[in-house]
């Protein structure tokens, strides 16, 4: 099934962008700060991609923020751990981006106390996991598009301020 070229902000620049025009790549641009709504929103969204019931990499964008709330936090926590069995069936990798050092450094602790149950890997720029994501798509029976490389640096775009 192809992407719906879904790429969504809210007009205030608020929320999360989810765009799966690069299907079964699928992104996720995590905000500096999100409204509840927003953040409900965005679980709906992955929801929606574990009902499709296909098989698709993820790709996230974050930066180390104090802007999601505790209860945020707290939601999203206890949603992941609801659909892990979901993600488990579907997710064939996770690539996060983030060029901060902190960030990179605070996810490898959270991993040796509570590993993904997918493979993952980090990187500083979208473009720099093009042949990860290649790697784990063969792996996986996937075919990525042609355009991954400017599909990603679009992404990127988005995600740089």
């Amino acid at each position: 099934m192809s992407g719906s070229n879904a790429a969504r902000r809210t007009e205030a620049g608020h929320g999360f962008i989810n765009d799966d025009s690069l299907w079964p790549l699928v992104a996720t641009i995590i905000p500096a700060s999100a409204f509840d709504d927003e953040v409900r929103a965005h679980m709906a969204y992955i929801d929606a991609l574990y009902a499709r019931r296909e098989p698709f990499l993820s790709i996230t964008f974050v930066r180390l923020s104090r802007g999601i709330t505790a209860e945020q936090r707290m939601a999203m926590n206890n949603w992941m751990r609801a659909t892990r069995p979901q993600m488990e069936a579907f997710n064939r990798g996770a690539m996060m981006v983030s060029s901060s050092t902190m960030f990179r450094l605070v996810l490898a602790g959270m991993m040796l106390v509570s590993p993904m149950e997918v493979p993952y890997v980090v990187v500083p720029r979208a473009p720099d996991g093009a042949e990860w994501l290649r790697e784990r798509a063969h792996q996986s029976g996937l075919e990525l598009p042609s355009n991954l490389v400017t599909g990603l640096e679009r992404l990127q775009s988005l995600f740089e301020p």
